[in-house]
């Protein structure tokens, strides 16, 4: 489930800024302008947001404050944390507003003076849902990031794996977004490595097997501007009977250089995979 953070666009900056904090620290974020694409719905993507979100961070700013937009994902997010209590509200002060009523008793995040403990704040706060599937590689002046969370439904598994890919010398980084949706007999499996403590190894497998996928392997995508890239793959066991359906999205984002990269997704699997295998080799990541 991801991380929803709530925010008024003339305060994108800083979101920017924390977005790619909290995934870097492998916490999954849902941010409208990275999952929303052309002709989604805006409100019914908002509300199923919502509604599978552990977290939502209000991103309070005298621009907040007056957005009606903001005030309806407020009351929505309240309604849901009040009846339900599957939701955490975390406030985030960016500048020197004047707080809601209904929020002067929660503890708050101060982000006006010192952003890097604010987002320690955030992680403390997040870090019993968010610390089973994530990881950082290096190599190469490159540095991969990831994290990554796991929807279970009455007959279907969601495994949504998000990447952050950035050079030391660039002024954006690439985020790749790949929702993997399973059927009942992936759910049944994952199930089962669950109960035995593995459900890191599930996921880990499954992505293993789009590395062997030709399709896959040989993927690559042309991004640039602020338009993702997309690309919709399929995979499959005969013997088991697992099915996925593998949607990927991937974008550049920071100061746009005006390029356009072309990105190898299936290097990015394969990467990923070879790591993992290292580390549990013992030859280090």
């Amino acid at each position: 489930m991801s991380v929803f953070i709530c925010y008024n666009r003339n305060d994108e900056a800083f979101v920017d800024k924390l977005s790619k904090a909290l995934v870097a620290a492998h916490v999954p974020v849902w941010r409208d302008v990275w999952q929303l694409g052309l002709g989604d719905s805006i409100t019914n993507s908002v509300q199923d947001a919502l509604e599978n979100s552990s977290f939502v961070c209000l991103v309070l700013s005298k621009n907040a404050l007056e957005s009606k937009w903001v005030e309806r994902e407020i009351t929505a997010s309240l309604v849901r944390e009040l009846e339900e209590r599957k939701l955490s509200i975390l406030p985030l002060v960016i500048d020197d507003c004047k707080l809601p009523l209904f929020l002067r008793d929660k503890l708050y995040a101060d982000f006006r003076k010192d952003f890097d403990a604010g987002v320690k704040m955030i992680l403390n706060a997040v870090a019993d849902k968010y610390n089973l599937y994530a990881g950082k590689f290096s190599n190469n002046n490159k540095a991969t990031s990831f994290g990554t969370d796991v929807l279970l439904y009455e007959k279907s598994i969601e495994i949504n794996l998000d990447i952050i890919s950035e050079d030391d010398d660039a002024e954006y980084f690439i985020l790749t977004k790949a929702k993997f949706t399973g059927n009942e007999k992936s759910l049944e499996q994952f199930k089962l490595y669950d109960s035995e403590g593995e459900a890191g190894s599930f996921v880990r497998e499954i992505i293993g097997v789009c590395t062997k996928n030709q399709n896959i392997a040989k993927a690559k995508v042309v991004i640039g501007g602020n338009k993702p890239a997309r690309e919709t793959f399929y995979i499959g066991s005969n013997e088991g009977g697992l099915a996925f359906k593998i949607d990927i999205s991937s974008k550049k984002v920071g100061r746009d250089d005006g390029k356009f990269v072309a990105f190898h997704l299936g290097y990015l699997f394969r990467f990923y995979s070879e790591q993992f295998e290292n580390a549990h080799n013992g030859n280090g990541g």
